[in-house]
């Protein structure tokens, strides 16, 4: 690979083991670290709040279903196995009017009762989970869980620059050019050396220095 040839190491952000347990195989990736937090304890954790605090009940919401239906519905399975009640919903992503009915229907339904919520998802649309919440009158008394690493006060970060820069990677990579390139790239790799053996060590002859830059 790349990163043992020539000695740079690999870090994955926001990548966690339970997520994608292949990329955990350290004899198939021996060079990539990752820094993702492992969040299989999760189910654990809140059943031991559930305990402290008489919750019986979770509601998960997700984004968008394609993407995240899979991991909704192990999560599901979790707490039912866990001894909770559990409800799935995911509204439609752009469709504000959808997400206010969600949280409208929840406030309903659990009038007089804990609302206990595990959220699964991007930052963009927690945020609009949260003002939906706060439009339906729901500002109050919603025991917000979720998993994974969130920017400090994400709650309170704009919403204009994340669609721009997801747009501008999705046509980035469709373009010719790209593509083009990361071909040429993988033909000069192949044919550089034989083997891996000897692209490692020709690489290491280029790029290990006494200055180790």
């Amino acid at each position: 690979s790349v990163a043992s040839s020539i000695k740079l190491p690999f870090l994955s952000y926001e990548c966690s083991s339970d997520f994608d347990p292949k990329l955990s195989d350290t004899n198939t990736y021996p060079d990539l670290t990752r820094m993702g937090t492992v969040t299989t304890p999760v189910t654990d954790v809140i059943k031991n709040m559930g305990d402290q605090f008489g919750w019986s009940h979770v509601i998960i919401i997700s984004g968008d279903r394609s993407k995240y239906r899979k991991l909704a519905e192990e999560r599901k399975s979790e707490f039912e196995n866990l001894g909770f009640s559990s409800e799935y919903k995911s509204p439609m992503n752009d469709d504000f009017n959808s997400i206010q009915t969600m949280m409208s229907e929840i406030k309903e339904s659990t009038k007089g009762k804990h609302r206990v919520v595990f959220f699964i998802g991007s930052e963009t649309f927690f945020r609009k989970v949260l003002c939906a919440s706060i439009t339906e009158g729901l500002e109050k008394g919603i025991i917000w869980l979720t998993e994974g690493t969130w920017r400090h006060e994400w709650w309170s970060k704009t919403d204009q620059v994340t669609p721009r820069h997801r747009q501008w990677l999705v046509e980035d990579v469709s373009h010719k050019e790209l593509k083009d390139a990361f071909a040429e790239f993988k033909q000069a790799w192949d044919s550089f050396k034989p083997t891996v053996a000897d692209t490692r060590s020709a690489l290491q002859q280029l790029y290990e220095t006494e200055e180790k830059d």
